[in-house]
């Protein structure tokens, strides 16, 4: 028999995750101990959906970043991606449903439109930051911090043409948007998201393909890797990404202001 084979234990300790888990563990007890007013024992409910929700919505624009950055580059727009995907999904529902839109109550139709349409601009953000560092040559540091001020720049030149001078949209449906900030339905949004970004990276050949650009992109195109595409892959990812948390984050903030929506968020999710 080999007793060489290490113990469940070992193996345990010696994983990356383990630890980083147990570090989280160490923080919280830390916290509890530490808080003499007791205010971590009687947080309500509400206290922690509100940490719950900020927890997803930052996870979610993180794991696109972080397929950026595997592949070896960088984004500096989520941010203001997030801005504008807020600001575009309202500019939408008031386009196709005005009269809802003032009434408070906008068609179902509209909305499914909308949250389409805003992916959309979303992948279009991608497809620019790809076009800008494979085609015109910008390092990606250059193209997306270009974006970065421009999409938030244009934002705000739109919010005013669409709600008659004013610099924020106002959310125009309570059920919406409770509808759309619902912890349990983006807790299970963030999961299905994650696991698909796994299984990506993990189970496909195009993950191991983004993982080797990553790790030497001059060799990957010597070995026949088309690294112009990846490239347009990860940054559509990192930027649909942060279309949905726009969404999300117009629900729960309850109006998009593009001057001061999710600023500095970029970053938080390089981080």
């Amino acid at each position: 028999m080999n007793n060489d084979s290490p113990s469940l234990l070992g193996r345990l300790w010696s994983s990356v995750e383990f630890k980083l888990i147990l570090s989280w563990l160490l923080v919280v007890i830390a916290t509890m101990v530490l808080d003499s007013n007791h205010t971590y024992w009687n947080a309500s409910a509400d206290s922690a959906q509100i940490v719950l929700r900020q927890t997803v919505l930052l996870g979610f624009f993180a794991l696109g970043s972080a397929i950026i950055v595997i592949s070896g580059g960088i984004d500096l727009s989520s941010g203001s991606v997030i801005a504008m995907s807020a600001t575009v999904f309202g500019s939408l529902m008031i386009v196709l449903d005005p009269e809802g839109f003032k009434a408070g109550h906008v068609y179902t139709t509209a909305v499914i439109l909308s949250i389409a349409g805003t992916l959309l601009v979303g992948a279009m953000v991608g497809t620019l930051h790809a076009w800008l560092i494979t085609s015109v040559g910008l390092p990606p540091f250059v193209a997306t911090l270009a974006t970065l001020v421009g999409l938030r720049s244009f934002s705000r030149g739109l919010t005013p043409t669409l709600t008659g001078g004013k610099s924020q949209i106002d959310f125009p449906d309570d059920n919406l948007r409770n509808a759309l900030k619902d912890v349990n339905t983006i807790t299970i949004l963030f999961i299905v998201f994650a696991l698909a970004l796994w299984f990506l990276m993990s189970r496909t050949v195009t993950g191991r393909h983004l993982q080797a650009m990553g790790g030497n992109e001059q060799a990957s195109k010597l070995s026949g890797i088309r690294t112009d595409r990846l490239k347009w892959l990860a940054y559509v990812i990192g930027a649909v990404s942060a279309s949905i948390v726009g969404i999300i984050f117009f629900a729960d903030q309850g109006s998009a202001k593009p001057d001061i929506m999710a600023r500095g968020y970029e970053l938080n999710a390089i981080a």
